[in-house]
């Protein structure tokens, strides 16, 4: 009987997602032991403070303007990641050392997240394959990114490295996924304009490794799209304007006063 439950498609589907979920409560678990460290306390130094001297909603624009504060001083001093600087200066343990154990949740949730997003589009709205079979290859390689990662630690329990690659590489799957489908669909919509627009700043302000891949697909998919016959001139512009604003994010990050002084 167990053999003819797992001959269809999503049943196998679902004993994966089930054999995934249990494969991620150690990790989950571990969480709750969790604490800041190292640069956690760096790059969170303005924020907490802006925390503990603002009551109630009131905090939530000094918070912010702590953050970006925070982000401005490492761009002149350090490296100019500078988003990646302000979603560093927002982890949620800045209110209470209690809540480190979500920094493991959210990382985890924006790589499954953009895997499954990813999959999803590519594998099964492009490519053709089932949504059972998508999901089933994108739980698998995800089972081996998760368990055999080289440091955990960086990956998914430490914020400052974990946020700027875990975090950003999910956010950098989903914007793939979008300029694919866009580029399949032969239109791009306000709505999904905009997501990838956002995203696309983002990532400009990022880490690296990110950065660079980013930069390199982004530079390939326009000249693809202004060279394609099968684009509409609309479809070009909003390609081009996209680029635009990511490359002057990514000027603005490597011509950082901090990266010539490290």
């Amino acid at each position: 009987r167990i053999l003819d439950w797992m001959k269809e498609e999503k049943n196998q589907e679902r004993f994966l997602w089930a054999c995934f979920g249990i494969s991620l409560l150690p990790i989950l678990a571990l969480s709750f032991f969790n604490h800041p460290v190292m640069d956690d306390f760096n790059y969170g130094i303005l924020t907490h403070r802006a925390f503990m001297e603002n009551k109630g909603f009131g905090c939530i624009i000094p918070i912010l303007k702590a953050a970006v504060q925070r982000s401005v001083n490492l761009w002149h001093s350090w490296q100019g990641t500078f988003t990646f600087a302000v979603i560093g200066a927002l982890r949620p343990s800045i209110f209470t050392e209690k809540l480190t154990f979500t920094h493991t949740f959210i990382l985890l949730g924006l790589f499954i997240g953009g895997f499954v997003y990813f999959s999803k589009i590519v594998l099964h709205r492009i490519l053709g394959l089932s949504k059972h079979v998508a999901m089933i290859i994108a739980v698998l390689v995800m089972t081996l990114c998760i368990q055999y990662v080289p440091v955990g630690l960086e990956a998914f329990y430490w914020w400052i490295g974990s946020i700027g690659y875990t975090g950003m590489f999910g956010v950098m799957l989903v914007l793939f996924a979008m300029l694919f489908l866009c580029k399949y669909e032969k239109r791009i919509t306000a709505k999904r304009m905009a997501a990838m627009t956002a995203m696309a700043f983002l990532l400009s302000g990022g880490m690296y490794p990110i950065l660079l891949l980013t930069a390199v697909l982004l530079v390939l998919n326009l000249l693809d799209v202004l060279i394609g016959k099968q684009y509409e001139k609309i479809m070009k512009i909003q390609i081009t304007v996209m680029n635009v604003i990511f490359f002057a994010g990514f000027i603005l990050n490597v011509a950082a006063p901090g990266n010539s002084r490290r």
